[in-house]
């Protein structure tokens, strides 16, 4: 407990409360601070050596509230184990010996030797103390426990909140890149099929300018081209000029037409 139980440190809260009062604080004190020890592996208790080890009326707030709570005894984790430790012994500074749940004493004696039963004056303890009601110690620790539990889990709950928030805040930027590559793609795929109409349609205009010129035949007739004057009285001569139209690829129908004709020009009164 330290400057908590020391009257003269200002941490310490017995000059504020009444006899009463304090030895309830005294109490409380001792059960919180075994049940934050038995939440550890070993527990070391600083004892005088044997046989005289604890308070011959086991009324103690170590005796009486302390080691059940290491032990479990209020349905709480027990520490897996408890040691004594007697520095005052000569030699025996550095050595301890468990003695719950596996009571090691006779390796005490082993070491050093036999003492006989203390006829020291141990401290008065109240006659009105009573040994603790271990029903309601229980539910007040396990209340204590339930605190710490439901604390633990809001913690808990909040850093999933927060995680699960975060995880869907990038879910939603995920979808939104999603649905701008979807449009990106769609916007591209547009581009080819309108590519690829039009080069299926350029070949297939080629392809009727070519027809049409190929629907021209070779032996075609020759076109004569007449000019009039239609203003000229009937009396003067109408002049026809005959040109010819020469059919490429056709040489013979040329060099008759040109035979029969030839570069004259026929003159008629009429």
């Amino acid at each position: 407990m330290g400057p908590l139980m020391d009257p003269d440190h200002p941490s310490c809260l017995k000059s504020q409360k009444s006899a009463t009062a304090w030895s309830k604080y005294i109490k409380g004190a001792s059960l919180i601070f075994a049940w934050r020890i038995s939440q550890g592996e070993v527990a070391t208790i600083i004892t005088p050596p044997p046989p005289d080890c604890f308070h011959p009326s086991e009324m103690t707030s170590l005796q009486d509230i302390e080691l059940p709570v290491l032990r479990g005894d209020l349905g709480n984790r027990p520490i897996p184990k408890i040691f004594l430790w007697h520095p005052t012994v000569e030699g025996a500074q550095s050595f301890r010996y468990q003695v719950w749940p596996d009571d090691h004493t006779p390796s005490w004696y082993q070491m050093f030797k036999s003492r006989p039963k203390d006829t020291k004056t141990w401290r008065v303890v109240s006659r009105h103390r009573v040994s603790t009601k271990w029903a309601a110690v229980n539910t007040t620790v396990r209340h204590l426990i339930t605190l710490e539990s439901f604390g633990k889990l809001k913690r808990l709950s909040s850093n999933v909140a927060r995680n699960t928030f975060n995880v869907l805040d990038k879910l939603v930027l995920l979808l939104k890149l999603c649905f701008h590559l979807a449009v990106l793609l769609v916007i591209f795929l547009r581009l080819v099929v309108q590519i690829l109409v039009a080069e299926e349609a350029a070949p297939d205009q080629a392809g009727e300018v070519t027809n049409a010129s190929s629907r021209i035949k070779p032996n075609e007739e020759i076109r004569i081209t007449c000019a009039s004057k239609i203003n000229q009285p009937p009396s003067l001569p109408t002049t026809v000029n005959i040109s010819a139209v020469t059919v490429p690829g056709n040489s013979s129908a040329n060099r008759q037409f040109l035979r029969d004709f030839g570069p004259w020009k026929l003159v008629s009164a009429g």
